[in-house]
């Protein structure tokens, strides 16, 4: 597993990428991010990734493979998705 600050431009936004949040309990949830209608669900994940209830994942597909990456670097993140705190 790689860190997405890791990567000089993490394709954040990229529509094949996986988002997986896992709560401290063990809980996942695959964050849906590729419509205007899932904001609320990944700033419902950014918050809780912030307040440390859960870290954030991505699996970013590849030509050859899929990568797991931790998300990281949250603020990039949040810029992406264009979320303001």
């Amino acid at each position: 597993m790689r860190k997405a600050s890791s990567v000089e431009h993490f394709p954040y936004k990229n529509s094949t990428n996986c988002y997986i949040e896992v709560a401290l309990d063990g809980t996942v949830r695959n964050i849906a991010h590729k419509n205007k209608s899932d904001r609320n669900e990944i700033e419902a994940a950014y918050i809780r990734t912030c307040n440390r209830e859960s870290r954030l994942f991505c699996a970013w597909p590849g030509n050859y493979s899929t990568n797991l990456f931790e998300i990281d670097d949250l603020n990039a993140f949040a810029n992406a998705f264009g979320i303001i705190m």
